[in-house]
């Protein structure tokens, strides 16, 4: 994204957007670079967080502003949490076919419980992706409101 703003205005700018959101910013280098964690859509009883990098820099009279995304801590934690639902989905159908034994066959017993195993893994970890992807598109579409703001405040009034 560009605006025809200074370096210095666009980084205080959005410094002061950050301060209003709940956004924790982890470094900042002024003029050009900060580093902030935004929370996740869906995560409202454990901390979970998006990691942001928004670099400033000047182009053409004005700054451009790229952000680069990293989800990896994101990933790792869904990645867990689904392996530890996915094995207590296994052990409780495993509990429960073992008590079941006289109308399931042996293969049936095995299988099922692992069938299950990997489809809870799967949906979690399609929870988990669809969460981080809403987390980025929901942080780019308020940012992209306050730009807006911005350029419609920098831009001079026809009178």
């Amino acid at each position: 994204m560009s605006l025809f703003m200074s370096q210095e205005e666009m980084f205080r700018s959005i410094m002061d957007y950050f301060a209003g959101t709940p956004v924790k910013i982890l470094a900042c280098n002024k003029p050009s670079y900060i580093r902030a964690e935004i929370r996740s859509c869906f995560s409202q009883n454990w901390p979970s967080y998006v990691r942001v990098e928004a670099t400033v820099a000047r182009r053409n009279g004005g700054s451009q502003v790229h952000f680069n995304f990293d989800s990896s801590k994101e990933y790792i934690a869904g990645s867990v949490f689904a392996i530890l639902m996915a094995l207590l989905c296994y052990g409780v159908l495993s509990w429960v076919f073992s008590l079941i034994t006289l109308e399931l066959s042996y293969s049936t017993i095995r299988t099922l419980p692992i069938l299950a195993a990997v489809f809870t893994f799967f949906i979690t970890m399609a929870f988990e992706s669809y969460n981080i992807s809403l987390t980025k598109k929901r942080f780019i579409g308020e940012f992209s409101t306050f730009a807006q703001s911005l350029s419609a405040h920098l831009s001079p009034s026809k009178d």
